[in-house]
């Protein structure tokens, strides 16, 4: 009986886990999109390369 009580738990466990990640994969990709929209990718200023200058 102890042993089916912790197969369900982990279980629920592991469901609500792969639940929030998915949850927070979710708001990362519309944050993302978001960035997209309003700003042109061309215009993302990443900074200047130092490795050519060597």
């Amino acid at each position: 009986r102890y042993s089916q009580y912790s197969a369900v738990v982990l279980t629920l466990l592991m469901s609500m886990f792969a639940l929030l990640a998915h949850w927070m994969a979710c708001v990362w990709y519309v944050i993302g999109r978001s960035e997209i929209e309003n700003n042109s990718p061309g215009s993302w200023d990443i900074g200047e390369c130092q490795i050519y200058k060597l």
